[in-house]
């Protein structure tokens, strides 16, 4: 099957169309719902402008929904329906499909979302709050039924005058048509939805309430405030019953047990979870570092000893209460960056697996076929050094951020295959992928801190490049240190590579010094000054071509063997973060802090295509069989996979003319970002209707003919075409 071979400025980007993301477990709020449907529990969470579905039995991916028209600020679920608050709007979705748009009757957005009864939805904003009836929306929908509902608010309820800016909410058990709603002011007010009066005002508590929680006894809530306190509260009688407190942090969230068991969990904003015993009114146990960030909520599953915490660190986490003394432990758990990646790369032949480390201080393995898959490489045994020697608690225990690293499958069952280079360290660490663990073998530099790695061809030797420009061998099998095969030049080496006959290293520093080494005798065969600094590169074995960006924002080609530049490129108009190779060489991919990535023809040396990112891209790797390209941007924690048009059917882009993308980056195409669903990026236009009903996508988009090219109609009767999909997508 072909696409259409025209390009058109401002359009879309015609080699590269977004697919899936990956290491994108919640949102940065952590908003979230769970529910019982039969003998299983399902948690929906909101990452951004999308939701996912986890079976909690293993937390387990159920269910990704395509892209929504803004980002969700409130969410919850009934039967397959979720109700995702989207701006002032509600959203009814029914297995991703739009069933109904549900109008608040308020221009505010809203701030939480209650199921409230079977048949009725409540919307919370900052005017009050909105009865929706949803019985329509909770409708099993016939095949081929693509209406969209429209449902007003049937009534609108006042949460009364007065300074009162609500925070969250509660419907209190066997509290007919009345909610619990928690201020900023410090303040609780119960208010009867039928009547729409404010039936009793709860005062005194000094501190804004951030969330409530039910317990197993009729009128017993718990309340978390922003000074550390937890306070259980008898409604009838207007009482406290007992208080916890935390030591100056707040409590974002809190959960009763509900078999029968008196304990209270509670979870703070620098990500603690503390146990307590309700009936002796004591603390059973804190795990101070639950999260790396702050908790949004915790929830007990029904009936169950078992809670889940839901951060804003891109983790859910299940504890299970099983221990001697009450208190939890961790039994599963589901997590990704916390922070934005910095470096990513593929590892091996087959493009099942990511390397990446990211500013969290993680070094993680992303699977590109199954998400189960993914993991943080572990650093226990640095972890306790680094406790035993930290002076202070907010020391971190974990090796800084990586900024290099190489890899080689060929040795992976016999010894470290991966090298990672870290921020400011004077030490490389190995990595044993068999084990997704450190290696025993520590790299030491005498040369001072370590800015670039490299691994030969075979995997038996490692290279080092260093700040003072030395050029360091090791024996990844023993970690012996070889000695230094290049002198110090007083400038970090910011390039280093070797051929794919271990015969020719190649260490290009920041300077814009590029020595070439022969690696048997260990000596200089020859330099070549750029007159620009270098701020990275990547080298192609087979064709031995060796691409560096300088500091012009230019690139620049090499060929090892004739120690000359071959090609230069000129285009970006920011400081370029990565670049990488295509697996035939032809191509070369360059990002930069310009927002945009272009793709570079080495043969007719000039640019066939280009798209901007939402954010900076700091990091690019291609997929070894060519299918996948994926990029790392500077403000998002997820790994962004986007599909190879070329490689599933012929794409014959035109020469791009760079003079005219220069004036006005805008007019580079924005390539949208693809949610965690395979090939989610392209389908955000099936869920949400414009204000005049049009679809989000647009009628005449370049990427629905380009979609609608690429199935041919059958040449003879009965004529099979084979799909042009990845075969991941299956």
């Amino acid at each position: 099957c072909g696409l259409d071979n025209s390009y058109t400025m401002g359009k879309a980007a015609r080699l590269f169309a977004p697919f899936r993301s990956l290491g994108v477990v919640c949102g940065d709020e952590g908003l979230f719902s769970i529910q019982k449907l039969g003998s299983r529990t399902f948690l929906t969470v909101s990452v951004g402008d999308a939701y996912q579905v986890y079976d909690t039995s293993h937390l387990r991916t159920s269910f990704i929904s395509p892209k929504l028209p803004g980002t969700i600020g409130a969410i919850a679920t009934r039967r397959d329906v979720t109700f995702c608050a989207v701006g002032e709007r509600v959203l009814a979705l029914q297995r991703g499909e739009c069933v109904a748009t549900l109008d608040t009757g308020s221009t505010d957005p809203v701030l939480e979302l209650m199921i409230f009864g079977d048949t009725t939805l409540l919307a919370m904003d900052r005017e009050g709050i909105a009865v929706l009836p949803v019985h329509e929306c909770l409708k099993k929908r016939k095949a081929g039924d693509d209406t969209v509902l429209s449902v007003a608010a049937s009534k609108r309820v006042s949460l009364g005058e007065g300074q009162f800016t609500p925070s969250c909410w509660l419907h209190p058990n066997a509290y007919l048509n009345k909610v619990l709603v928690g201020s900023k002011e410090g303040t609780l007010r119960l208010v009867n939805l039928r009547s729409g009066m404010i039936v009793h005002e709860f005062a005194g508590f000094e501190s804004p309430v951030l969330c409530l929680a039910q317990s197993s006894l009729v009128d017993v809530v718990g309340l978390g405030l922003a000074n550390g306190k937890a306070i259980v509260v008898n409604l009838r009688y207007d009482e406290q019953i007992c208080t916890f407190a935390h030591e100056g942090v707040a409590v974002t969230a809190l959960s009763f047990r509900s078999d029968a068991v008196p304990v209270l969990v509670t979870a703070t904003v620098d990500g603690a979870l503390a146990s307590w015993d309700l009936r002796e009114r004591r603390l059973i146990r804190i795990e101070r570092d639950a999260h790396t960030g702050e908790i949004a909520g915790v929830v007990f599953l029904p009936n169950e000893p078992v809670f889940l915490s839901v951060g804003t660190d891109n983790a859910i986490k299940m504890w299970i209460m099983d221990r001697s003394d009450g208190s939890a432990r961790l039994l599963r758990f589901r997590n990704g960056h916390s922070r934005p990646p910095s470096r990513i790369r593929y590892y091996g032949q087959d493009g099942h697996f990511i390397l990446s480390g990211g500013h969290d201080h993680a070094f993680r393995l992303f699977c590109t076929i199954q998400d189960q898959r993914s993991c943080e490489l572990a650093q226990s045994r640095v972890e306790r050094e680094r406790k035993r020697h930290r002076r202070n608690e907010d020391t971190d225990t974990k090796l800084p951020p990586v900024i290099a690293m190489a890899s080689c499958k060929l040795r992976e069952r016999d010894w470290a295959n991966v090298v990672t280079a870290h921020e400011g360290l004077s030490t490389a660490y190995t990595w044993r992928f068999e084990d997704r663990a450190l290696g025993k073998s520590v790299l030491r530099s005498r040369h001072g801190a370590i800015t670039a790695v490299e691994i030969s061809a075979c995997g038996h030797m490692c290279f080092l490049g260093t700040e003072d420009g030395s050029v360091l061998q090791f024996y990844l099998q023993s970690g012996r240190d070889r000695g230094s095969i290049l002198s110090s030049t007083g400038t970090a080496v910011a390039v280093l590579a070797s051929d794919a006959t271990n015969s020719v290293a190649v260490a290009c520093d920041a300077a814009g010094l590029v020595r070439f080494i022969d690696i048997q005798s260990r000596s200089e065969k020859g330099t070549l000054a750029l007159g620009r600094g270098v701020s990275c590169g990547a080298l192609q074995r087979d064709s031995g071509l060796l691409v560096v960006a300088l500091d012009d924002f230019s690139l620049v080609v090499l060929d090892i063997d004739l120690q000359r530049i071959v090609r230069r490129f000129r285009g970006h108009g920011g400081r370029v973060t990565d670049v990488a190779w295509s697996p035939d060489g032809r191509w070369i991919l360059s990002a930069a802090m310009d927002t945009t990535v272009r793709v570079w023809d080495v043969a007719t040396a000039c640019c066939i295509d280009e798209f901007r990112c939402e954010d900076p891209p700091t990091g690019i790797t291609m997929s070894p069989t060519g299918a996948f390209l994926c990029v790392s941007l500077a403000d998002t924690v997820a790994v962004h996979m986007l599909v190879n048009r070329a490689h599933f059917g012929a794409v014959y882009p035109r020469s791009i003319e760079l003079a005219t993308s220069l004036r006005n980056v805008d007019e580079v195409p924005l390539l949208e970002t693809p949610t965690a669903a395979f090939g989610g990026g392209e389908d955000a236009g099936a869920v949400g209707m414009d204000d005049d009903g049009s679809d989000d996508a647009g009628s005449e988009s370049d990427a629905d003919a380009s979609d609608a090219a690429a199935w041919p109609t059958p040449e003879h009767h009965g004529l099979v075409h084979l799909a042009g999909i990845p075969r991941a997508q299956w």
